[in-house]
């Protein structure tokens, strides 16, 4: 089932702070370490 929920990804130069990416999972509910599990 799809949800009408989306999360903005920004795309810049260079490697994204690690705050930006923990803020990330968090609105679209993926652990860190589901997100370093996955392939």
């Amino acid at each position: 089932m799809r949800s009408s929920r989306y999360t903005t990804i920004p795309n810049h130069p260079g490697d994204m702070s690690e705050g930006t990416l923990r803020a990330i999972l968090k609105q679209a509910n993926i652990s860190p370490n589901d997100f370093l599990d996955s392939e």
